[in-house]
Formats: C-alpha cells, structure tokens, sequence
C-alpha cells in the first residue's frame, strides 16, 4: 500500500474512533454516568465514574472499539487491567443502525471462546473479527447497553442488578 493510502486509512481510523468515543461518552451522560479521558493511551481509552455522594464512588475504565459495521478486537495486554470493560460501537455510518455494546474484557474473551472463534494473530497478542450476524448473535441484547445496563456494568461490573456483599457493607 502507498505510503499516501497508508496515511489516509490511519486517519479515518482515527476518525472512526473519535465518533465512536462521542456515542459512546453521550451514551453514557445520558446514563447518569461521568467520564474522564486519560491525557494518554496506555490501554484505556476512558474512565467511567458514578459519583453520588462523599461515600458512593465507584469507576471502570473502558476500552473502546468503533466500527463502520460490526466487529471485534481483543488486545491480551488489556487482561492486566482489573474491570476492564470493552465499549464496542458498531454500524457508526448508519444512525439508524448504530448499537453500542459493553461487556467485562474477561467475559468477552470467554463468549468468544464458547463459539470456537477465538483465533489470536500469530504472536498470540490480538484478535480482530468482523461477524455480520455471528457477532449480532454473540453479543445479543444482553450487552446492547442501555441507561439501566450502564448504571448496573459501572456500579457492579457485569450486567446484574444484585450488588456483591462487599458492596452492601462499605455503603452500609
């Protein structure tokens, strides 16, 4: 590829990426739900924070992937951050179609792995995919977010509305 096509291709990547992270940051204030934007990009593209009150703060950082149609990408390196949860935009030209969903990396990870299709790259570092319906089966309306979902992935990191025990005693 022409170093021109290369450069033009990396920058609508990154425009993609800048209107999936502006559905995804919208999404999530109409959730309900702060957000911060770390200055760098080491892994995690925002922070997720519900902050009530002096005695309720909880957070998440959040990987964000953004597609023109649908897809995947998993990263290994984003398995070291605790309670990563992994934003998928899809269909990002088609308003009329855009959905955008959220899950634990970890469970991602495992939902893949149960429809064998968990292939890493040679060096074993990432995997990318583009599904048509496979994926629209494989993150089905569980993990196509809405305020309610944002609210309970952030406060308790999955998708459940049970708080976890630990949870109960700090805010007792």
């Amino acid at each position: 590829m022409p170093k021109d096509a290369q450069a033009k291709q990396h920058r609508d990547n990154q425009v993609i990426e800048l209107r999936g992270r502006s559905l995804l940051v919208n999404q999530l204030f109409a959730a309900g739900i702060e957000v911060a934007i770390p200055m760098r990009d080491r892994g995690i593209d925002l922070v997720a924070y519900i902050d009530r009150d002096a005695r309720s703060y909880v957070s998440r950082p959040i990987q964000l992937r953004a597609f023109r149609k649908e897809g995947i990408k998993l990263d290994r390196k984003h398995a070291a951050f605790p309670g990563l949860i992994l934003a998928l935009v899809c269909f990002i030209d088609d308003p009329k179609r855009t959905a955008i969903y959220a899950l634990p990396y970890r469970e991602a990870v495992q939902v893949i792995d149960e429809r064998g299709l968990l292939k890493w790259n040679k060096r074993q570092s990432y995997y990318r995919g583009l599904f048509g319906r496979d994926l629209l089966a494989m993150f089905d309306q569980r993990f196509r977010m809405t305020n309610k979902r944002w609210q309970q992935l952030i406060q308790n990191g999955r998708h459940t509305t049970v708080q976890r025990e630990t949870e109960r005693k700090i805010q007792c």
